[in-house]
């Protein structure tokens, strides 16, 4: 699960997922999907999202298609590089390490 870290809701098409890690290894981004009120997007999709918006307190999901090795706690790191369209040039890159425990899907 992400939220979104601004403090407005912003559209999917101005989110950009960048490195998502689990126990230090970077994933292949084609293997990852963006959720957001149950429609599913591959990252490169997600710019072509424009009337698609992330609200503030809604959460998402991303989908990884691997599975780690072994059960229980994963060190797992996810940075989004977010583009608001009111602040032209601003890129604000957010990074976030969680230790979530169970299956991780």
């Amino acid at each position: 699960m992400v939220r979104l870290p601004w403090y407005r809701s912003l559209p999917v098409s101005t989110v950009e997922v960048g490195e998502v890690c689990i126990d230090g290894q970077v994933i292949d981004p084609g293997k990852v999907t963006f959720e957001l009120e149950g429609r599913s997007y591959p990252l490169a999709d997600m710019e072509n999202q424009v009337d698609k918006v992330w609200f503030v307190l809604d959460s998402a999901y991303l989908n990884v298609e691997t599975t780690p090795h072994g059960g229980g706690e994963h060190d797992v790191s996810v940075t989004l590089n977010l583009y608001p369209p009111t602040i032209r040039g601003l890129k604000r890159v957010s990074r976030d390490r969680k230790k979530p425990a169970g299956t991780l899907i």
